[in-house]
């Protein structure tokens, strides 16, 4: 656990044997320390190419700093007040720049060598030249050992330290991890009671818009029930117009054929009027020929009295006969003015017998012309008829369809 005061911090000093006789060792260091370690930290950042997470945090200004300042402290020995604080500052820059906790062990080792190094102390310098000159000091056995003790206690609190501050990330992970779903699951909640505020109200609507629909199909139900209904009325009223209207064709039909022959008839009536007329103008010929004779004939008569006037007694028989004769003139005279004047009054009954024939066969012409016009157009309407009959029964069909379906979606 980290050092709280300075007793802990002794019994980690003995832990790791460093005695006193170390401690001073050390602090004959702090002007090698002061002087020496700040460019001598930044020259070892080239063998950390190999480690491009550890190389990357040193080369960042707080964290060189942080380094400097550490390494000073255990090389000159200055482990009293402050020296875990120095710890936590350099492991927490470690941590927060993405360095991981092996590379912490790396780093430790590979700075402590290069000191030993630089020094000129460490196992392979014999005969080499370092801070301390080509001898080396009288202690180097004393200063090595003071470093390596140190370097090693001073590790372990390190990675101590380093381990605390990745305990308290991961706990500040977990805490904002748990913040955030419990901000989240709080919110998402609100998004479910509200969604659930609206699921109600739109199945609320949706009820309604049900019982609704429930209602308009009944009513469609109904209305189609009754339209199919009318429909089948109206078609069976359509059939029966049809039937009706085909009985007025043939009615009609009939009606145009019996104006036709009637048309025939009335002709041939006019033409035997005609014939007639014409027959009575050949008798009035006739008994204008008659009157003419019976003129002729009572002018001889007169003249044959005369003569038997004149013969006296021999000619009394001759003026009998004569007197008769004339008398049949007479007679046939007034017989032929009467039979010419029947004949002019049957010539005129005759004719106008004619004229009106003559008439009513145009009027039964015009008849017969109306009648086919009213076939024709009674046979349109009949078509007509038919169509709207049919129509109307697609109508009932449908509409009885309709019924169905208005009565599955009430169910």
């Amino acid at each position: 656990m980290p050092l709280r005061d300075q007793g802990e911090l002794d019994k980690r000093l003995a832990t790791f044997k460093v005695t006193a006789e170390d401690v001073a060792v050390l602090k004959g260091m702090a002007d090698y320390a002061r002087s020496r370690l700040p460019d001598l930290l930044q020259e070892l950042h080239v063998e950390f190419a190999g480690w491009p997470e550890i190389q990357a945090a040193l080369t960042k200004a707080e964290v060189h700093r942080a380094r400097v300042a550490h390494w000073c402290r255990v090389v000159s020995g200055d482990m009293g007040p402050g020296f875990t604080e120095s710890a936590q500052t350099l492991a927490s820059l470690f941590y927060d720049h993405g360095v991981p906790g092996y590379a912490v062990a790396i780093c430790h080792s590979s700075v402590m060598n290069g000191i030993l190094r630089d020094l000129g102390i460490d196992d392979g310098s014999k005969g080499r030249s370092g801070w301390f000159g080509r001898g080396g000091p009288r202690n180097a056995g004393a200063i090595r050992s003071a470093l390596n003790k140190g370097a090693w206690f001073d590790l372990e609190l390190l990675l101590e330290v380093y381990a605390a501050a990745e305990q308290r990330s991961r706990a500040a992970a977990l805490n904002n991890m748990a913040e955030a779903i419990e901000r989240e699951a709080g919110i998402a909640v609100e998004k479910v009671s509200a969604l659930t505020s609206d699921m109600s109200g739109t199945a609320k609507a949706m009820a309604s818009t049900a019982a609704r629909t429930g209602q308009n199909a009944g009513e469609a139900a109904e209305a189609a029930s009754q339209t199919r209904h009318t429909a089948e009325t109206v078609a069976s009223a359509a059939d029966q117009l049809t039937s009706s209207i085909h009985q007025i064709v043939r009615q009609v039909s009939g009606s145009t054929a019996s104006a036709q022959r009637a048309v025939v008839a009335g002709r041939g009536a006019r033409d035997s009027i005609e014939a007639m007329s014409q027959q009575a103008a050949q008798i009035g010929k006739i008994a204008e020929i008659i009157a003419d004779i019976a003129a002729r004939t009572n002018l001889l008569a007169l003249n044959a009295t005369i003569e038997a006037a004149r013969a006296g007694d021999a000619g009394k028989g001759f003026a009998v006969v004569a007197g008769e004769v004339k008398q049949l003139a007479t007679q046939t005279a007034q017989s032929t003015a009467d039979i010419t004047r029947q004949i002019a009054a049957v010539r005129q009954a005759t004719q106008l017998a004619a004229d009106e024939v003559s008439q009513v066969v145009g009027l039964i012409g015009e008849i017969d012309t109306t009648t086919s016009a009213v076939a024709a157009a009674v046979e349109a309407q009949g078509s007509a008829t038919a169509a709207i009959a049919r129509s109307v029964g697609e109508t009932a069909s449908a509409a009885s369809r309709m019924s169905q379906r208005t009565d599955d979606v009430r169910a």
